[in-house]
């Protein structure tokens, strides 16, 4: 009778302890795939506006376009940002500050422009 009772006893603890290694691997598992897809998506969006910026013709356009493409850069941002930690963190931070801190009188420079491309280049070279 002891035997079964100890059999049974291991059997549950086993289970029970299983059950959490388990789950806890596949939330692991599942946080480091959701967060490689976060950065796909990043690094997607940060190439397509890579390339809106080099295509734009005249700096009066490129002001146009960094206004409106401003937000979206700072909300794709917010997004992946907590996929990283310590100086990667503070980088990636500086980094989209930089690349989101132009004013209107300063936009339409080339300046500006190439400030934003080499920006760009750095974000996604940080994330690669």
């Amino acid at each position: 009778m002891n035997e079964i009772i100890k059999l049974i006893g291991t059997g549950v603890v086993g289970g029970v302890g299983g059950g959490f290694i388990s789950a806890y691997l596949t939330h692991s598992y599942t946080r480091c795939r959701e967060s490689s897809a976060r950065k796909r998506n990043f690094v997607a969006f940060m190439r397509q506006f890579e390339a809106k910026v080099r295509d734009v013709g005249a700096p009066g356009l490129f002001g146009k376009l960094y206004a409106n493409e401003r937000p979206e850069l700072v909300r794709q941002a917010a997004l992946i940002s907590g996929d990283f930690s310590g100086d990667d963190r503070k980088r990636f931070d500086d980094l989209i500050a930089h690349a989101t801190g132009f004013t209107d009188p300063k936009v339409n420079t080339n300046e500006t422009r190439e400030s934003v491309l080499q920006d760009i280049a750095a974000i996604i070279s940080l994330i690669q």
